[in-house]
């Protein structure tokens, strides 16, 4: 068994906490080198020796995300698994030890340094061990990013709405002044559209802007991925350009238009029984609730008559419908419950319960929704054919 902490996991929702946020990530985070003599003991913490490692060698608890990326770093990208159903303590410890001694292992690990968070005040609160990176690896601190985005001209376009961190993986969402207001359900201006920016601290994440959705009735919002390669920046120095990041910007904002052209579809597709059977037929992708457990009738499965085959794509039908009142909040069932729809809905109804939802989860669970929200727009986008024929 592997007893891990709990990464930081926030959300922020004025600038100024943001500011304060990437101030003090940027003081408390460190990429510390190590000796390759580090070893576990039985409280699942890791230890090191020399004058030089005293951080490791006070203790070091680790994140999930952390230890994760231990064993990646490794060449055991599994050993997770294996080593948290073990149920007594000292034996995961132990074996972790053995395989430390290994000449592989440790001729992997020596150009590696671990990323420890100090933030809860070390030395008199032990830091944790969120990830494992090379040597090589050129960090750009949040803090970096967000004042090469308040220095860049076109800030003067777009406004802060909300962020959120995990692991040190921060995403803004930024709406864009310029463009206000689509239709939706008969009123103007309920929609914004804008920018998600990226940037990760622990290497597994490259600086990213996606196009954004919002919904300023509900405030649901939702990711729409551009897939532009110029709206990415590998992290390859600790400095980058004010220039750079603009260019990226204004890159980004040249797919507005397809990401408003696909959320004006979702208005269009009927949400209804045919429309869910094209979609179970045609493998979109609508598990985005994690715990939902219900296994859905797929082409891939091979039943044991027609009939049972039928029986199971009406019970998945009539679990796609059930969806929106099944998760939806106050704002997904006005739409449902409405007496003037006579029970008429479309797909953007149907996903905008996917993203109220999303609200009420873990700022991670949130974003992890909203993004597949998003990939879920760009689906019906590519499969409309099937749909509006």
């Amino acid at each position: 068994m592997l007893e891990t902490v709990n990464a930081t996991n926030v959300e922020i929702k004025s600038m100024d906490n943001l500011f304060d946020y990437c101030d003090n990530e940027a003081i408390n985070l460190i990429y510390q080198k190590h000796n390759n003599v580090f070893h576990f003991r039985h409280d699942s913490k890791i230890y090191g020796i020399g004058n030089n490692y005293n951080t490791i060698t006070n203790g070091c608890s680790f994140t999930k995300e952390g230890i994760k990326s231990l064993f990646a770093n490794m060449g055991i990208p599994s050993l997770y698994q294996t080593l948290d159903s073990v149920t007594t303590r000292n034996v995961a410890s132990d074996f972790l030890n053995k395989l430390l001694q290994e000449f592989k292992v440790r001729d992997r690990l020596k150009n590696k340094k671990f990323i420890i968070d100090q933030t809860n005040g070390y030395p008199s609160q032990e830091p944790k061990i969120i990830g494992m990176v090379s040597d090589l690896y050129k960090p750009y601190t949040n803090k970096q990013l967000l004042d090469s985005f308040m220095k860049s001209e076109l800030m003067e376009t777009l406004e802060f709405e909300r962020a959120w961190s995990h692991n040190t993986l921060l995403t803004i969402n930024w709406l864009d002044r310029e463009y206000t207001g689509i239709e939706i359900d008969g009123k103007l201006d309920r929609s914004r559209i804008g920018l998600y920016s990226r940037n990760s601290m622990v290497g597994n994440s490259t600086i990213k802007l996606d196009v954004s959705l919002f919904d300023m009735l509900c405030t649901n919002g939702m990711m729409i991925k551009n897939n532009l390669s110029k709206s990415s920046i590998v992290h390859k120095g600790k400095y980058i350009p004010t220039y750079q990041i603009q260019k990226m910007i204004t890159d980004s904002k040249t797919v507005y238009s397809q990401a408003i052209d696909r959320l004006k579809l979702t208005l269009d597709i009927p949400f209804d029984i045919k429309t869910a059977t094209i979609m179970l037929a045609s493998e979109a992708p609508v598990h985005l609730i994690k715990d939902d457990k219900i296994p859905l009738w797929n082409t891939q499965k091979v039943y044991k008559t027609e009939k049972e085959g039928q029986e199971a794509l009406m019970t998945s039908v009539k679990h796609i419908m059930e969806t929106p009142k099944r998760i939806g909040g106050i704002h997904t069932n006005k739409v449902f419950e409405s007496s003037h729809r006579d029970g008429k809905a479309s797909v953007y109804h149907y996903i905008g319960a996917f993203t109220e939802y999303a609200q009420t989860r873990s700022p991670a669970e949130q974003y992890r929704i909203e993004e597949e929200a998003g990939d879920l727009v760009n689906w019906f986008g590519v499969n409309k054919r099937r749909f509006l024929n």
